[in-house]
């Protein structure tokens, strides 16, 4: 059986206060955002290709796709994109 437990963590708190002085669950949502980002910037390049099935559920009642892969976040950077083609 897997046991889990949910915990809000604050966002960006290396904005305010060195890395190295936030807690583990600070440091892991920093790390977290930078691999994020990362993610996002080859997906960009087209390194990385998104997922067809994105991660909407059926009792969602709006989502965005573009070229029938799923937006779920940075959706104003995913349509000027889209418009303005890959960046060089």
């Amino acid at each position: 059986m897997l046991r889990h437990r949910l915990r809000w963590v604050k966002a960006h708190q290396d904005d305010k206060r060195p890395y190295e002085e936030l807690d583990i669950w600070g440091r892991m949502n920093c790390d977290a955002d930078k691999l994020a980002e990362k993610f996002r910037k080859l997906m960009d390049e087209g390194t990385v290709k998104a997922l067809k099935e994105g991660f909407f559920i059926d009792s969602m009642e709006v989502g965005i796709s573009v070229d029938g892969v799923k937006v779920t976040s940075h959706i104003l950077h995913q349509i000027r994109l889209k418009i303005q083609g890959a960046k060089h």
